[in-house]
Parts: structure tokens; sequence; C-alpha cells
């Protein structure tokens, strides 16, 4: 265990998938009593919030939910405003929302709105 995590708080994006590596991320994070804020796409708010209440009463730990587009600035800004209201700081940064899409594909075959798409995400959405 982690003892210097418990006053700890943890913003992790790209975090609405049950099975996915933000939750595992946050999932142990809790573990050590790290207070967690997930984030994803407005379309998974609602997996979100259940992630939140599944951390909440596992590990007995603040968690927040927060809908966030790392590839829309009006949304990154909302978010920030939002996360300010929630939580005091942000002392872990986990910048995990990330895509792949159009994939498997080949080079020559793939979608150029795709391959701007997953730049966006994976390039773009850190900053």
């Amino acid at each position: 265990m982690y003892d210097d995590l418990k006053a700890k708080t943890a913003f992790i994006t790209g975090a609405g998938k049950k099975d996915g590596i933000g939750f595992a991320i946050a999932q142990k994070l809790a573990t050590n009593g790290c207070a967690v804020v997930l984030s994803d796409l407005e379309a998974e708010i609602k997996q979100v919030r259940s992630l939140v209440d599944e951390l909440k009463a596992g590990f007995g730990v603040n968690a927040f939910a927060l809908e966030l587009d790392v590839t829309d600035q009006a949304s990154v800004s909302h978010a920030a405003e939002e996360l300010a209201k929630t939580v005091s700081s942000v002392d872990i940064l986990i910048n995990n929302a990330g895509a792949a899409l159009g994939v498997p594909s080949a080079v020559h075959t793939y979608d150029d709105e795709a391959w701007m798409k997953t730049i966006d995400i994976n390039f773009h959405g850190t900053y």
C-alpha cells in the first residue's frame, strides 16, 4: 500500500470502459486511498457514473465523473472549470484518452478522416 496516495487526487481521461486501462488505473489508485476523477465522452458518461459508484462502494474513496472530449477546446475548458469546483487540487494526471480508428487497415487504404481523428485524440488530446 502507498500511504502517500491517501491525500491525493487523480484525474484520468478516457476512463469510461469497465475493461479499459483508465478504469484499471483508477481501481489501483483507489485501492491505495487516492480520490479519483474519471472522465470520458458524453456518450460514455452514464457508464463513467456507474464506475464512479463502483469505486466509492468498493474502496470508500471520493470519486467523481466528468464529461470530457479531449479534441474539443470548449469541452476541455468546461471540464477544467468543473474540476476546479469539484476538487481542491489535482496531484496526478493520467492522459489515458486514446483511439485507433480505422484499423486494422493497410497503409494505402487507410481512411484519411479516421487517421486525422486518431491523431487529434492521441496527439492533440494531451495538450
